[in-house]
């Protein structure tokens, strides 16, 4: 629909779609299907092409700026969470963490590093590591100890913005770093915060 909520139109009818989310060129829109288990889909904007990509999602998911690759969520037969990339056109699958409960990747707008959430730190909250969109160089940024809720590289890829209820017991900020990890910034004291994303606007 357009931006003041007038010509709305549909573009799935095959049960309960949703969280739609933009490629980053605007050529697909992807998205998922509720059921057991839930699957991930992707079309055009005007609801054509669709194609499967995953029969199972189990967490978050991004797709590489430039459309090749799909980082995500999946949960394996050891009951753990890993981070997978998948090619999209050649369907291979490549493994890219082997913690116990890793997810949620963001993709850099370079395509070159991606951001996720684990749990491997054991502290009994996820932080934000960054690795290299191969699985390389694997680094801790964060040491927060509470809650991290939605994060997002910006455009030029050297900072992060969150949000987090680290000032005040989850009661939620959005603050920003550097790529790093240092210079944390806190943006707001209100209160129940959610960041969803920079501006161009990517989720």
């Amino acid at each position: 629909m357009n931006p003041d909520g007038s010509n709305r139109t549909q573009l799935t009818n095959m049960g309960q779609a949703y969280v739609p989310q933009w490629s980053v060129n605007g050529s697909r829109i992807l998205f998922r299907k509720y059921g057991e288990p839930a699957q991930l889909f992707s079309m055009t904007p005007d609801g054509s092409e669709l194609v499967q990509l995953l029969d199972t999602i189990d967490g978050g998911y991004d797709l590489s700026p430039n459309g090749t690759s799909l980082a995500f969520t999946k949960l394996d037969s050891t009951g753990f969470f890993h981070i997978y990339k998948l090619g999209v056109n050649d369907r291979t699958l490549e493994k890219l963490t082997d913690s116990e409960r890793d997810g949620n990747p963001v993709w850099s707008l370079d395509g070159e590093i991606i951001v996720f959430e684990s749990w491997r730190n054991q502290t009994g909250f996820g932080e934000l590591y960054v690795m290299n969109a191969n699985g390389s160089d694997l680094k801790r940024i964060t040491n927060i100890t509470d809650h991290i809720l939605y994060y997002d590289l910006s455009p030029d890829s050297k900072k992060i913005a969150f949000s987090s209820g680290r000032a005040r017991h989850h009661n939620w900020d959005i603050y920003v770093m550097d790529i790093d990890g240092l210079n944390i910034a806190r943006l707001t004291n209100m209160g129940d915060n959610s960041f969803r994303g920079w501006s161009p606007i990517r989720m």
